[in-house]
């Protein structure tokens, strides 16, 4: 109790040096105090980025590969990639699913048909773009291997009305011919369906007529323009009966983004059903392909068959945490073909969280510059300090008084003035780190936005979008929302215990001098002095 009203009576006596002291801490804390806040609010705006990602993972083009060999997305829209590119069977789909990061999977057929009696449903709510053009009478059909549907289990949509697939209905070997379907409400609502209707969704069949003289092999080197004109090159339609057993609602947002506008048009216009019945449909739009070349023998014919290729056959995993993403992909790569791999969701928030990145990086070496320059001027600036004191410990060491007292009025002198400090620097540091924070994030996403043109930031117009996983944007006031800078109980307890401790670090030099001390020596200087 002695050291401390002594060390009280010494920081009121010393009032200029205690006013350097104070200075110097508060000037070197509130940059250190402000780096640290904006680490920390980055940090977690990016955890909480992560954690608003599904664990839901899928197959998908590995670019970084591709541009190795020497892709471009040119390449890709005009089909000049010299390489080969495997497709992803049902085999491979099932070994990456017993591996054991996997809670559950499903993979899904893509494909079309045609509907005279349905009209497309456009949701007038999406903005003034206007309606994106689609053919009238054009269904997007999905075959899914999951009874509950990814879309509905994870609360992506919402089941209205009506159920889900059973399990007789989702197996290949009890095939009825009527396959049930699930729709949106818009569509139901604007054609009078509901559950229980029976819509008949049709393909185009090749039929030549039945008084048609084709040639045993059938024609030779005629060109594009006299095919599609030949009076044998004729259609008829091909009906495949569904019954509408659910309806499920997909929440819209207004939008000015034609893409998303175009996604929104696209999810509310997808027919659900189970596989087998898009594999059917598939194969005898192959089979019929197969009539029409004998017919007209066209020798590209690989270029239009309906195959399982990561454009029309999509494959999704559900893992156990994010964590795992790296492991499980590393093994599922390894089943996977060249060029394909496992992606995840954090597409969405790359181009936003990379930006930030450099913020963050920018940030910790301010703090870490900032604490080993505190560390030093302190213990130069307390060294310096109890030097100009050396006569005063001379006289307490002379009259008995033990160094390790003197050392602890020194720590409570240091440590006090510093607590003082800090607080008067985390008011000033969470004052400026908003400030400057703000500025920086505006930036950075500025930034962000112009660093993601079409061949680098094509993945968030993928599969996912059109299947409503991936729908949204991140935009700036979502950005500040989550990035928190704001100072809870913990953060303070941390900076105030953190910063006593390099206050007690910086004084160790100014122990050690003192331990050297002799009250003798001390005294005669003085005297000599």
């Amino acid at each position: 109790m002695k050291n401390i009203n002594r060390g009280l009576k010494s920081i009121l006596k010393n009032k200029i040096k205690t006013l350097i002291y104070l200075s110097i801490i508060i000037l070197l804390a509130t940059f250190a105090i402000s780096s640290f806040l904006v680490v920390s609010a980055i940090n977690g705006a990016s955890t909480h980025l992560r954690r608003s990602i599904p664990n839901l993972v899928y197959v998908t083009h590995d670019i970084a590969e591709m541009r190795r060999v020497g892709w471009d997305i040119q390449d890709q829209m005009q089909g000049n990639f010299n390489y080969e590119i495997e497709s992803v069977t049902r085999e491979m789909i099932y070994e990456i699913s017993k591996l054991s990061y996997v809670l559950d999977f499903e993979y899904s057929l893509n494909s079309g048909a045609l509907s005279f009696d349905i009209e497309r449903y456009y949701p007038d709510f999406l903005g003034e773009l206007g309606n994106v053009w689609f053919w009238a009478n054009m269904i997007s059909l999905i075959g899914t291997s999951h009874a509950n549907i990814f879309q509905l289990e994870m609360n992506i949509w919402e089941l209205t009305s009506g159920r889900l697939f059973t399990p007789d209905e989702m197996n290949d070997n009890l095939r009825k011919e009527r396959a049930p379907i699930l729709i949106s409400e818009g569509v139901a609502k604007l054609n009078d369906l509901d559950v229980g209707s029976v819509v008949t969704l049709y393909i185009e069949y090749f039929i030549p007529p039945e008084d048609a003289e084709i040639p045993e092999n059938g024609f030779v080197g005629l060109t594009v323009e006299e095919i599609i004109s030949h009076n044998y090159n004729t259609y008829d339609f091909r009906g495949f009966d569904f019954e509408v057993v659910g309806l499920f609602h997909i929440p819209f947002e207004v939008t000015e983004d034609r893409d998303i506008y175009n996604v929104h048009q696209y999810s509310a216009n997808q027919f659900i059903t189970p596989a087998w019945r898009v594999e059917e449909m598939n194969s005898v739009r192959n089979e019929n392909l197969m009539k029409w070349v004998s017919v007209f023998n066209w020798n590209d014919i690989n270029d239009m068959m309906v195959s399982e290729s990561p454009d029309s056959f999509t494959a999704r995993w559900l893992i156990d945490d994010l964590e795992n993403f790296e492991a499980f992909r590393k093994n599922a790569n390894a089943i996977l073909p060249e060029f394909i791999t496992i992606g995840d969701m954090s597409f969405l928030h790359r181009h936003i969280t990379n930006s930030m990145q450099s913020i963050n990086i920018l940030a910790q070496q301010i703090l870490v510059f900032s604490m080993g320059a505190t560390i030093i001027i302190l213990s130069l600036t307390i060294l310096l300090f109890v030097r100009d004191r050396k006569h005063e410990i001379g006289i307490y060491l002379a009259l008995g008084e033990s160094k390790f007292k003197i050392v602890l009025q020194i720590l409570f002198e240091t440590t006090s003035v510093a607590l003082v400090g800090l607080l008067v620097a985390i008011v000033i540091g969470s004052i400026l780190s908003h400030q400057v924070s703000e500025s920086l994030l505006l930036d950075a996403f500025l930034q962000s936005e112009a660093a993601c043109p079409l061949e680098t930031c094509w993945e968030p117009r993928s599969d996912l979008m059109f299947t409503g996983f991936a729908n949204r944007e991140m935009d700036f006031e979502m950005l500040t929302y989550i990035y928190d800078i704001s100072l809870d109980t913990r953060t303070l307890l941390l900076i105030l215990s953190v910063g006593s401790i390099v206050v007690i670090i910086s004084t160790l030099i100014a122990v050690v001098y003192m331990s050297e001390l002799k009250p003798k020596d001390i005294l005669l200087q003085s005297k000599v002095g």
